[in-house]
């Protein structure tokens, strides 16, 4: 639940990452991550945060998930949304974790076609759809979770636009809206 705006009312930060000390010998710590639906009790456990991933190793340490013995920078991570590996290297510890890092630096193993077993979901790195005559290309990436990626001058767009701005183009969510319907289908 949305609990006094507790990650903002929107989805991509109403999050939530579950830890556990690892079972795997080749990781420190298991990490689950949970979207909260908004307008709804439901947590889709379905798509992997690598925002959230930065925090776990830091998280771990600071819950005592970590052997007492793990000293170095880098904390081996399995995610089980994706049943992949990540190594976050908390740069600034030198000597080990202390808990004053500005920097995280995340290596991702195996992430992509955790969903579909395939990098290109769509078994092309560029798609086509014409929308109100106009061709718009689209490429599709599964890394963690299933992207459209689309170019922002299809949309006489700069990609500088604010969030507000966006939602309140009625015309682009409907063109979005007919390109994930497509990308669905495929």
């Amino acid at each position: 639940r949305q609990i006094n705006g507790l990650g903002g009312g929107d989805p991509l930060t109403s999050k939530v990452a579950i830890l556990a000390p690892s079972t795997r010998k080749d990781c420190d710590v298991t990490y689950l991550s949970g979207e909260v639906r908004l307008g709804s009790s439901e947590i889709n456990y379905g798509i992997m945060c690598g925002n959230l991933a930065s925090g776990v190793g830091l998280a771990a340490h600071h819950l005592n998930l970590l052997e007492s013995s793990k000293h170095e920078s880098i904390i081996r991570i399995f995610n089980t949304n994706a049943s992949s590996v990540i190594h976050a290297d908390y740069v600034d510890f030198a000597g080990g974790i202390s808990g004053k890092t500005t920097e995280v630096d995340l290596v991702f193993f195996s992430s992509s076609g955790s969903i579909t077993s395939k990098t290109l979901p769509c078994d092309q790195p560029v798609g086509h759809i014409q929308i109100d005559g106009v061709n718009i290309e689209y490429s599709v990436v599964e890394a963690g979770a299933i992207y459209t990626f689309i170019r922002a001058d299809s949309f006489a767009l700069t990609g500088l636009e604010s969030p507000e701005e966006l939602n309140c183009n009625i015309q682009l969510r409907a063109s979005v809206e007919e390109i994930r319907k497509h990308v669905c289908d495929q």
